[in-house]
């Protein structure tokens, strides 16, 4: 017969091992959640995008067909006349359908790029930078 003082202890080398994984995936959740939230988030936005388009700026997007449409050249004489200001357009995307309208873009140069004041690009340029 085997008394309380000859049974194996339970508490073999890997005890700590199962508690301090479930504790490090725990953490890893908590901080890897928000950034998987967000690219969830914006990805469902970005594909709804097109939908949300079509509904938000149908008057832009759509007009009654007609059985005489007017040249590709003379819409672009149009865009241009709302515009004004002598731009150039950058891309024309002619209606694909009847119906559908035609898409005049134009680029603007200032755009994207950075507005320093003269004096700070100055100095940003004698010391190495842009």
């Amino acid at each position: 017969m085997t008394t309380s003082s000859e049974t194996v202890p339970e508490n073999s080398g890997r005890h700590w091992l199962g508690p301090f994984l479930r504790r490090l995936h725990f953490y890893a959740g908590i901080l890897i959640g928000p950034f998987i939230l967000v690219a969830a988030l914006s990805g469902a936005a970005y594909a709804i995008s097109p939908t949300l388009e079509k509904f938000v700026y149908a008057e832009q997007l759509s007009v009654p067909p007609t059985d005489h449409p007017l040249p590709l050249a003379a819409q672009i004489k149009a865009a241009n006349a709302t515009i004004g200001d002598g731009a150039a357009p950058s891309a024309v995307r002619p209606a694909p359908e009847p119906g559908d309208t035609t898409r005049v873009m134009y680029s603007d140069p200032n755009v994207g790029r950075e507005r320093i004041p003269g004096d700070l690009r100055r100095s940003i340029h004698r010391r190495g930078g842009r």
